[in-house]
């Protein structure tokens, strides 16, 4: 676990990102992986590994031109809007 990760701005710019329409799209992409393919981007915690943390920063500088606050926020944001769209199909 990083030192950001303790950090309360860390947990606050994961939830600034959460409702970003490209962390939406980014997400729902990522419901499409193949579960191999998604195991090998998480950590055994369920985090990001460092693949997961590359990628989406730079898929999403590359769409917004905008970056997260912290290395690892945007791939948490994009993991938590999966989680919330997965509970979301559970309850339909």
């Amino acid at each position: 676990m990083t030192a950001a990760t303790l950090d309360p701005t860390f947990d606050q710019s994961v939830r600034d990102l959460a409702d970003h329409p490209v962390i939406n799209d980014m997400a729902a992409e990522l419901l499409t992986a193949p579960a191999d393919v998604f195991a090998d981007l998480v950590n055994v915690i369920g985090g990001p590994n460092s693949a997961l943390i590359d990628s989406a920063n730079a898929e999403f500088t590359q769409r917004t031109g905008e970056h997260g606050r912290f290395l690892g926020s945007v791939a948490n944001a994009v993991l938590n809007r999966r989680a919330a769209l997965l509970a979301g199909r559970q309850e339909s």
